[in-house]
């Protein structure tokens, strides 16, 4: 089979301007716009793969792909060629849907000054805690357990997760920390204020719900319109490999490779009928993420409790053993 070197994104993208004074992501968004209004919310898949990098493998061999489509329509002809031709739109529309999504996600004022106090608890915390491990003063607890990434919310939770690990065992470790249960006590309740702004704030904003949804609509369309390619050139490609390479996984970057003089695995050379599939098409497999529930929606991550007094309290420690 003939191949065709994938070209960047921002080529492709120009290639689908049809006004030069409107982008050709935000025209793919505007168009597709109704159908994602239509879809249903239980039908939805969540967000579980970056959608600027799945955005990038699609239009990368979007042009690849419809030099394809009369073997297709030769091989396949109940399958809809169709979405091959508009899967470049439906690229665009997730990379404007992501788009909105970021700006609409840039956090209130009060945030970052909520984070910024954190951060110096953090600072505090996690060398303590690293201490009573090691020491042997606290066990159960997996450190590894705790995320390493940035954003509000993994900072949030490796300082909630951390204070309610001391509290539940304060009795083995008081004395042994470098600072008295009132530290603690101003970490907890500084969680427990950084929680809760940030569970008013997505659960409040129109633009935000908004663009949540829109963007989960515009990667359910693409998801599942790539998957069925996918499943149709595996078909029609006698090479499982050089399938592999047309209509790559969102998830996998590159294709596999064979060593230099290797035969197709399980094809005769002179093969021209390709094998019928052995599986159907598969439904996507929901995953959680950090600050999304299992439809892609916004959660507050930290659960709260009362003290019995009125106020809150951090519930139990989510990577105790």
């Amino acid at each position: 089979m003939k191949t065709t070197k994938t070209v960047s994104e921002n080529t492709v993208r120009n290639s689908h301007k049809t006004d030069a004074s409107v982008p050709a992501d935000a025209a793919a968004f505007e168009e597709m716009k109704p159908e994602f209004d239509a879809m249903e919310s239980g039908s939805l898949v969540a967000v579980n793969a970056d959608p600027g990098a799945a955005v990038q493998v699609v239009l990368g061999h979007e042009s690849e792909l419809k030099a394809l489509v009369p073997e297709i329509e030769k091989h396949a002809p109940t399958f809809d060629s169709g979405e091959i031709k508009r899967i470049g739109t439906y690229a665009l529309a997730l990379s404007y849907a992501d788009a909105r999504f970021a700006f609409a996600s840039q956090p209130a004022e009060d945030l970052p000054a909520l984070d910024a106090k954190a951060e110096k608890m953090e600072a505090v915390l996690i060398p303590a805690l690293q201490l009573a491990v090691n020491s042997g003063a606290l066990t159960g607890v997996a450190l590894g357990d705790m995320p390493t990434g940035h954003g509000y919310r993994n900072r949030l939770f490796r300082v909630q997760s951390i204070a309610v690990a001391f509290r539940d065992n304060w009795s083995q470790l008081e004395g042994k920390l470098p600072f008295g249960r009132e530290y603690l006590d101003e970490v907890e309740a500084h969680a427990v204020k950084f929680t809760q702004a940030m569970g008013v704030r997505e659960h409040t904003d129109p633009k935000l719900i908004a663009a949540t949804r829109d963007r989960q609509a515009a990667f359910t369309k693409l998801f599942t319109t790539w998957d069925r390619i996918r499943h149709v050139v595996q078909y029609v490609c006698a090479d499982a490999i050089e399938a592999e390479r047309i209509a790559p996984s969102i998830y996998v970057r590159s294709a596999p490779t064979r060593s230099k003089g290797e035969a197709p695995a399980g094809n005769d050379a002179t093969a021209t009928t390709p094998a019928m599939p052995t599986a159907a098409p598969t439904t996507p497999r929901s995953f959680a993420m950090p600050g999304v529930d299992k439809d892609g929606n916004p959660i507050v991550v930290a659960p709260l409790s009362s003290n019995g007094d009125g106020s809150q309290k951090l519930g139990g420690s989510p990577f105790a053993r």
